[in-house]
């Protein structure tokens, strides 16, 4: 099973199956598309072990499906096929008007029912963690798994006496965060375009910048030349984005979800860097506090790019198998 629209064949793995061989260095898809039922395009990318069990992959902001490229090498090892999605408007997927979080996880349904996937894991890097809870919540029978790493949480769901903290910590990034959102609409999407159009027009600046915030292991993570260049290609990718989509992407975590916190049933697996310099630990507090069945698992001295290193690889891959396990018996 390819996992392609081209061949239309169906993804049905258990959870207790054992990581198959995988076929020696099957390469990864970065260019396949599927039509949606309203006319939309979506691309997506899927690598890994094409007979593994599905694995749904929420992309970061900027980010794009090329993300799930750097999962390639460690998910063939560990039996899991992993799928990601370009979300409406960026990289090459159509732009979708009015959009909100849940209309994310109404694309992995159309997703998933075309390619045949009855159920799968969802897991979710920064802005992705709430495309997973979106999928939590909307899909709980067929998401057997969700885990967020370093994830975005509802700010709508901050009490008064918390919400100055995160107002500064978004003017102190100087990033646009859900206050200026509220205060005016159009100058969000204007900041927003504008950071998007700089970093479109100046990549090496953009760059810089991240490799200047970056946290000490996040830049001993980037200095290899492998994962260097596929980051900038992922970087890149979405900046061919217009600036709208991008903003749009922004808005709908920004905002209200559709959901509370409160009502996502399933357990939620919260992996976070004591160091990260671009989703403080205050998010992962504040989910851990708000979801009912969180598990919270720290990571001392890691920063924001962890996912990307191959020893963490391993143990989360080997963390969600023992997930499926659990979630088979159940």
């Amino acid at each position: 099973m390819q996992g392609t629209t081209q061949n239309n064949q169906s993804v049905v793995k258990t959870p207790l199956d054992s990581p198959a061989s995988p076929q020696a260095h099957t390469p990864p898809r970065h260019d396949l598309t599927l039509s949606l039922p309203d006319g939309r395009t979506l691309a997506y990318v899927t690598c890994g072990d094409p007979n593994g069990y599905p694995l749904l992959f929420g992309h970061g902001m900027p980010g794009s499906r090329l993300e799930a490229l750097f999962f390639h090498e460690q998910a063939q090892a560990a039996g899991f096929q992993v799928f990601a999605l370009d979300r409406p408007g960026i990289g090459q997927s159509t732009y979708q008007p009015n959009r909100t979080l849940l209309d994310y996880a109404d694309d992995v349904r159309a997703f998933t029912d075309r390619l045949g996937i009855q159920r799968f894991a969802h897991l979710g890097w920064s802005s992705g963690g709430s495309r997973t809870l979106a999928c939590a919540y909307a899909m709980p029978r067929q998401v057997s798994c969700a885990v967020l790493l370093s994830s975005y949480t509802h700010f709508e769901e901050y009490t008064a006496a918390e919400y100055p903290a995160i107002k500064r910590w978004f003017l102190s990034t100087g990033l646009p965060g859900p206050a200026m959102l509220k205060g005016s609409l159009w100058l969000f999407r204007l900041v927003v375009m504008l950071m998007a159009g700089c970093a479109r027009i100046r990549p090496n600046a953009y760059m810089n910048k991240v490799w200047r915030l970056a946290s000490e292991d996040d830049r001993a993570i980037l200095a290899q030349p492998r994962l260097w260049a596929l980051f900038r290609q992922d970087q890149r990718e979405c900046f061919t984005s217009s600036g709208w989509a991008i903003a749009r992407d922004l808005e709908t975590e920004l905002a209200h979800w559709g959901f509370q916190l409160a009502e996502v049933g399933l357990p939620i697996d919260l992996f976070q860097g004591s160091d990260d310099p671009f989703t403080p630990q205050s998010f992962c507090d504040h989910l851990a506090r708000r979801l009912p069945r969180a598990t919270v698992h720290p990571l001392s001295g890691r920063g924001h790019l962890y996912p990307l290193d191959a020893q963490f690889q391993q143990t989360l891959f080997a963390h969600i198998r023992r997930r499926l396990a659990a979630d088979a018996s159940a």
